[in-house]
């Protein structure tokens, strides 16, 4: 290798440098040179040159890239003839400065916004992932705090029964979790993410706008009133009915744009293969929950009072002029973010695979695993597309992989075959993947069905029990009363993450502490003792219900079901418990569920990953709604069945019995799937089905050095140009650094 050839690719001219008192010495650099870039944690991570031996100095040139993360140009250490501490002395000034940013560079394929590989040191991390949870606070603010009190508006306002309204609210909460499929189709396909979460953040504050509007604006806003006693009460016209409900459910279109791509593009901020950022991300899932929770407790304490003391239109207002902030916020921020680029429709993908099977539905599969169809290696460098291993599960899908002759003919024409009719074993085993996750969603719907009745009939308990503290004279609203939900997640994540955690990772060895889905597995059980416990208070609260109308002689109308308005002598806090357990089933299978889905789902469909989670809470919500129908009608009788709109004779209880035997039954399905379940798997990484997957980087990356270790060059005498690689200096003695070794 020429003189002149190192200097380009160093982008350094000779370098002066001083070896003792006196003049300087100017030395070109020889032919004969090393270069080495060993693997290894950060900052140990080192590019060397040794110089031979010239004018009678050894020189070697270190090149720290932990330093060149934060910036600092580091020099040349002239070995044997100064001390380590000058090191700092010797500036590599010349080194050029795209150079500095290709060893800065992300290895997960990341691009910042002009479409360049995304720089390390200037995207991404916390920094960025604040910024993009703020569109997340703000629009669960906005959610919850509208969620909390719709029941009681519907009944007050719109005048709708007990039973009606559970059912609405259930069915707008569905929608609101099931559109992130939505979401996640336009932020695969073609939108990515940033542009999905920035478009529908728009459209989210206008459907807020039109929220606030009905409640506010005399042409739109129906009379509330106490239709119990008020005579008068006039019914809303079909019109407001009609502009309310179409406001709610544009917010709904508008939070599938949000919620599907949040989690994703946050996690997109932190590089897997580097060790650090990789460890952050372990965590980042636990304070994400934490920090959308603290946007659920401002909404069901401040704004539902708000609500209460002021008007809907400043309770329901004000998260409209936050999502105006936290939009303007997220889109300044836009430098600072790293971008994957869409891949494609994962919904595509998956019918791929199912037309071309049944297209080879008669072809018999190879006995070699070798010879069904894959994508090079060279694709598998970029961590989008990065192979997954062959599996013996569902093996029909695998005759979607099964070439024949037309490979050879678009071999031929340069082209790649047609994917509807022949697809990759990567491509093959992501639909097998999809596949064993439906089970564990399934069986995680009964769980968001309880979640349900913490919006609706917890909230038509308590608001006819008593409410007051006597020794300050203010009355708790009973829509406030979730806050004792996100203060349980709140008080217990960074508990979990900081202590039961380490606790549990001695005896597991699981890095989590336990895994993924005994995470969840733990939820259920908690969730199914908060449902069992709510059950046991509406007893009590039904049994003084009865003794304090028999003791005063309370005649009830019942036809107007005038208990739903009967202040019982029974505190309110009798609710806290069930509260408290339903936040903390939400520790374990919301941020257990979320992680599951996001970890599991193939690298081009982590979107879906996202939008599988809230789905479960969407569905879940319509389950509960269609238990609601169907045990209403079962049970109606002359005391309005289990769910009627006298809560003195109506027998929630009965209906929190039923929750609570589903629940237990849906566990016992649950524990057989998760023993089934298999962990998605890379080449390199080990495959359990009690632990989880690991995070790190896969065994094939791509480092923008490497290639350089594998180049050769013509010879110049005795000298070979082909690039070496140096010992490590964990495994060999010093004398390698000191200069003693034979070259």
């Amino acid at each position: 290798m020429s003189c002149s050839k190192l200097l380009d690719l160093f982008s350094c001219k000779p370098i002066s440098i001083n070896a003792a008192p006196g003049p300087s010495i100017f030395m070109p650099l020889q032919p004969s040179v090393l270069l080495s870039l060993r693997p290894g944690p950060w900052p140990e991570r080192t590019l060397s040159a040794p110089i031979p031996y010239v004018l009678g100095l050894h020189l070697q040139f270190r090149y720290n890239i932990n330093m060149v993360e934060h910036g600092t140009k580091v020099g040349a250490l002239p070995v044997g003839s100064v001390d380590e501490s000058d090191q700092k002395s010797f500036i590599l000034d010349r080194l050029d400065k795209e150079e500095l940013e290709i060893l800065d560079e992300v290895t997960n394929g990341t691009v910042d916004f002009r479409g360049r590989s995304a720089i390390r040191s200037k995207s991404g991390n916390w920094k960025a992932c604040f910024l993009i949870f703020g569109t997340e606070v703000c629009e669960r603010m906005a959610f919850y705090s509208i969620s909390a009190n719709l029941s009681m508006h519907l009944q007050e306002a719109l005048h709708e029964d007990v039973s009606v309204s559970a059912r609405n609210v259930n069915n707008w909460v569905g929608t609101t979790f099931l559109t992130p499929l939505l979401g996640a189709f336009v932020a695969d396909s073609f939108a990515g993410r940033y542009w999905t979460i920035a478009s529908f953040s728009c459209g989210y504050f206008v459907a807020l706008a039109l929220v606030v509007m009905s409640v506010t604006l005399p042409t739109l806003k129906p009379q509330s009133c106490d239709v119990l006693y008020d005579k008068e009460c006039a019914e809303p016209t079909s019109m407001k009915v009609s502009f309310f409900y179409m406001s709610l459910y544009l917010m709904a279109i508008g939070a599938g744009g949000i919620k599907s791509c949040v989690a994703g593009f946050a996690g997109d901020q932190f590089d897997e293969g580097d060790k650090k950022e990789a460890k952050r991300k372990m965590s980042f899932m636990n304070w994400w929950f934490v920090s959308i929770s603290f946007g659920t407790m401002c909404s069901v304490s401040f704004l539902v009072y708000t609500q209460i003391a002021v008007g809907l239109e400043y309770g329901w207002g004000i998260p409209a002029l936050i999502s105006a902030l936290t939009t303007t916020a997220f889109l300044l921020g836009t430098p600072l973010y790293r971008h994957r680029k869409p891949t494609g429709s994962p919904f595509a993908r998956v019918a791929q695979v199912i037309v071309a099977a049944a297209r080879k539905y008669s072809v018999e599969l190879p006995h070699d695993d070798d010879l069904l169809y894959e994508i090079d290696d060279k694709e598998a460098l970029d961590p989008a597309n990065r192979k997954l291993p062959h599996t013996q599960d569902f093996t029909f899908l695998d005759k979607a992989a099964v070439p024949g002759a037309e490979v050879i003919i678009y071999n031929c024409k340069g082209a790649r075959p047609d994917p509807w009719k022949l697809c990759t074993v990567t491509q093959v085993e992501e639909v097998k993947l999809l596949i064993r996750l439906l089970p564990i969603w399934i069986t995680n719907l009964m769980f968001s069905a309880v979640f349900a009745q913490v919006g609706t009939l917890f909230l038509n308990q308590g608001s006819t029990m008593n409410r007051k503290i006597e020794t300050i004279g203010f009355q708790i609203p009973a829509a406030s009363f979730p806050l004792f939900v996100t203060f349980t997640i709140c008080s217990l994540l960074p508990l979990y993450d900081k202590f039961f955690v380490p606790f549990m990772r001695r005896f597991t060895g699981e890095e989590r502490g336990i895994s993924l889905l005994q995470r969840i597995g733990v939820g259920q059980v908690v969730s199914t003792l908060s449902i069992t416990v709510a059950a046991c208070v509406e007893m009590k609260r039904m049994a003084v219900a009865k003794r304090y109308i028999f003791e005063n002689g309370i005649i009830m109308d019942h036809s107007k079901g005038s208990g739903a308005t009967l202040d019982l002598p029974m505190s309110i806090f009798w609710l806290i418990p069930q509260y408290m357990l339903t936040g903390a089933s939400e520790v374990f299978i919301s941020v257990g569920q979320m992680e599951f889905f996001y970890s599991q789902v193939p690298d081009s469909m982590r979107s879906v990953g996202a939008a599988l989670y809230l789905s479960t809470v969407a569905v879940g919500s319509f389950v509960s709604s269609l238990l609601v129908t169907v045990v209403t009608k079962l049970t109606m009788n002359s005391n309005g069945g289990w769910i009627g709109n006298d809560l003195t004779r109506s027998h929630i209880d009965y209906f929190y019995w039923l929750l609570a035997t589903l629940s237990l039954l849906n566990f016992s399905i649950y524990v057989a799937c998760a023993r089934w379940y298999k962990y998605k798997t890379i080449p390199g990484r080990s495959r359990s089905t009690f632990t989880s997957p690991d995070v790190t980087s896969p065994d094939v990356t791509f480092h923008p050095i490497k290639p350089l270790l594998h180049q050769t060059t013509t010879h110049h005498g005795n000298d070979s140009g082909q690039i070496k690689q140096l010992p490590d200096p964990h495994t060999h003695s010093n004398d390698h650094y000191n200069g003693n070794e034979q070259m």
